[in-house]
This record gives C-alpha cells, sequence and structure tokens, in this order.
C-alpha cells in the first residue's frame, strides 16, 4: 500500500466519506477532532464538515482545488479559530 493509499484508508477509519475515486471528500463525523486531507482530495464538497463542533485542525494538502459552500458551516470555533495548515 502506497503513501496516498495509506492517508486515504486512515481517514476511512475515522469515518469520512470519500467518493469511489477518491478525489471528493463528500462528508466527515461530526464529532472529528482533527483531520489530514488525503492528498488525492482535489475537492471538499458542500457541507463536508457540517457541525463538525469539535474540529480543531484540519491539514490541508496542495492537490486541494475546490473547497465546497458552506464545508465548515456550523463549526465551533475555538478561541484561536479552526486551524487550517496547508502543508508541502
Amino acid at each position: 500500500m502506497n503513501t496516498i493509499e495509506q492517508e486515504l484508508q486512515k481517514a476511512k477509519e475515522q469515518g469520512i466519506l470519500f467518493s469511489d475515486d477518491g478525489t471528493e471528500l463528500i462528508r466527515a463525523p461530526k464529532n472529528i477532532t482533527e483531520c489530514v486531507v488525503p492528498q488525492c482530495v482535489r475537492k471538499l464538497c458542500e457541507k463536508a464538515f457540517l457541525d463538525a463542533n469539535q474540529l480543531k485542525k484540519i491539514t490541508l494538502q496542495d492537490g486541494l482545488q475546490e473547497i465546497g459552500e458552506d464545508c465548515f458551516n456550523g463549526c465551533k470555533k475555538n478561541s484561536s479559530g479552526i486551524g487550517l495548515q496547508n502543508t508541502k
């Protein structure tokens, strides 16, 4: 299993739903606290993290091209806000 497949598998184990080809993150569970978006993901779908009240950190990869409308709607912010990190 290569690194991208490992990232995708780990995210699926967190309960994250992806398109069949793995290029779209469709929905994350509401109780997710951290997420590393796999390198193969090109789009975060509309309302993908809807009401993910416990989300504190999300790491985005360079391949991400689109963030859907209201993707993070309903996410509570901690004192410093949700940490959006872009890794290289």
